[in-house]
């Protein structure tokens, strides 16, 4: 009901919109022609900066009717059959931007994924920052999001434009939108909105003056697009409908990757130009995404551990040489528990960000950003920090767990525990020991822009080769901080991506790092096999000397026996 509602509100004011006759007011003769029509222009902000404010709603709206505003509205709304009566955000998993041109066709649109939370802002660019025949009818803006009981809920507002040449600003910073706030606002591009005031002539002119006033340049938006668009789309998806759909714009699944979502009314196909994405900006700092750096990527110290004799027991408590849980076999029948041979990270002082996954069943798990977690029915682990609400990781007896919310917390103490097979079961999901060598590369290691089939796992485990021998003949008592093998790999690592190579030198590089963490690793195995045997033979001397004379004594009763008969 909730759904038809808010198209019925959107609608009819879309309509009024449309009927409203604007007048031409032009400075300085100037005849702008733009979507075909004469006599209107851009004068709306060309960036925005937005900042998420959950302490506010709807009612709290400051943007008012008049002047280059000609109408508002602003909707919030359950995204389910579920009754929700908490309308308060505690999460925004996904943000769609909508530019309008006059017949309210979408223009652009930007889609923005991730767990945006109260406090974090976000960038939007006008298509008007970089084109000048377009002048934007309105903007709006979908927040889908989830209250503290993990409802899911959604926002609508949108703002309609009149697109006067003469009333500018259109809109002030510190404006409020539902749940958004307007901190940053970039002025329209002076080439389509006469209005934007110009700087005054530098000195005094006089009857022949010996130099030109000195014009304002054109604004610049804060953050330019990606790529420009070579031409605007063929057919612009529908906008609203006037029927009985439940929604502004269908958002039933916001896309990831930046294109739009919307198909043309037509039927024709069009991929339309690509439009920047924006990311969010978290609030917090530190190892969950903030400036700690790729050295604070570990655990909090009440993450638990299941362990082969103690049972369950804090990560502050682990021990070298405690036999953990690395690896389940068909659902649970079968467990693989591995020793602890060091800890790449051990600071029981230090605080640290981590980020804290609510799960299914009152599951929790609190990790730093870089580290490397497992997504349920995927080989290979991925980043923390590219995890969403409503992934899926992989939990004990072979189960899954959906992630219900994502949050930052602070905790003390970091710790980094070490097996010998890489993997570890905390909090019952299953994690690597390792982080991600690269930041803009979720699972896989990223060379000159290019996608490469080796995980950061395998490329960690195999680099870590000579450490887990070196702890195979010394015991590597956990020390304040890292090990010095450790940070210098971790840092070589950064530094060499930094310069980024070309191509044909980072392949070789790898190559040989690769080929170098392979012989240790066969040479870790060899030792293995070699000491087992060892031990075997050992054993079955041991079993010979020890049982050797009364066997060999049966035998010959044996023997005696037989030939008595």
């Amino acid at each position: 009901m909730m759904h038809l509602l808010t198209s019925i509100l959107l609608s009819g004011l879309l309509a009024t919109a449309v009927a409203i006759d604007h007048p031409a007011v032009l400075r300085g003769g100037r005849n702008l022609q733009i979507d075909g029509e004469s006599d209107i222009c851009a004068c709306s902000p060309s960036a925005y900066t937005f900042l998420l404010d959950f302490q506010n709603q709807c009612d709290d709206n400051t943007v008012s009717n008049g002047g280059g505003v000609t109408d508002t509205a602003c909707i919030v709304s359950k995204a389910t059959d579920e009754d929700v009566t908490d309308f308060a955000p505690n999460l925004i998993t996904s943000i769609q931007i909508f530019e309008l041109d006059g017949s309210f066709g979408v223009i652009q649109q930007v889609p923005l994924s991730g767990a945006f939370r109260d406090g974090d802002s976000f960038i939007y660019t006008s298509i008007s920052a970089y084109r000048t025949d377009v002048a934007p009818r309105a903007l709006q803006a979908i927040l889908n999001g989830v209250n503290a009981m993990d409802q899911p809920i959604q926002l609508t507002w949108i703002v309609t434009f009149s697109r006067d040449c003469s009333n500018f600003p259109v809109l002030n910073e510190g404006n409020i939108l539902g749940w958004t706030t307007l901190s940053t606002l970039v002025e329209p591009n002076a080439a389509i909105c006469p209005a934007v005031p110009t700087a005054p002539p530098t000195g005094q002119p006089t009857s022949t003056p010996t130099s030109s006033p000195t014009a304002r340049p054109t604004s610049t938006p804060t953050s330019s697009p990606s790529a420009r668009p070579t031409s605007a789309p063929t057919s612009s998806p529908s906008v609203i409908s006037t029927t009985s759909a439940p929604s502004v714009i269908s958002t039933t699944s916001a896309p990831t990757d930046g294109s739009t979502t919307g198909s043309p009314t037509d039927g024709s196909t069009d991929s339309g130009p690509t439009f920047p994405t924006a990311t969010p900006t978290p609030s917090g700092s530190g190892g969950a995404g903030g400036s700690g750096g790729l050295l604070d990527e570990c655990f909090s110290a009440e993450s638990l551990v299941e362990t082969l004799d103690k049972g369950l027991i804090p990560m502050k408590d682990l021990e070298i040489g405690d036999m953990v849980k690395t690896e389940e076999h068909q659902s649970g029948a079968s467990c693989r528990y591995d020793p602890v041979y060091a800890f790449a990270h051990y600071e029981r002082k230090s605080k640290a960000d981590f980020l804290q996954f609510s799960l299914e069943h009152k599951q929790m798990l609190e990790v730093t950003s870089e580290h490397l977690v497992y997504l349920y029915g995927l080989s290979q682990p991925v980043r923390a920090g590219s995890v969403r609400v409503g992934d899926v990781l992989q939990a004990n007896n072979d189960g899954a767990v959906r992630v219900r919310r994502i949050r930052t917390v602070s905790r003390e103490g970091l710790y980094a525990p070490l097996t010998q097979n890489g993997k570890i079961f905390v909090n019952g999901v299953q994690a690597s020991n390792y982080v991600a060598l690269q930041s803009q590369s979720n699972r896989d290691l990223q060379l000159a822009g290019d996608i490469m089939a080796i995980s950061h796992h395998d490329v960690a485990h195999l680099v870590l080769s000579p450490f887990r021998l070196h702890c195979r003949f010394q015991v590597c008592h956990p020390q304040e901080g890292m090990p010095v093998y450790i940070v210098f790999v971790t840092k070589l690592a950064h530094y060499l991506d930094s310069l980024k190579l070309p191509f044909l030198v980072q392949a070789p590089l790898l190559g040989l790092v690769l080929l170098l963490g392979a012989c240790f690793l066969s040479l870790e195995y060899f030792l293995t096999l070699k000491f087992s045997m060892i031990v075997l033979c050992c054993g079955c001397l041991c079993v010979a000397f020890t049982f050797g004379p009364t066997i060999s004594s049966l035998l010959l009763n044996a023997k005696k026996t037989v030939k008595t008969n």
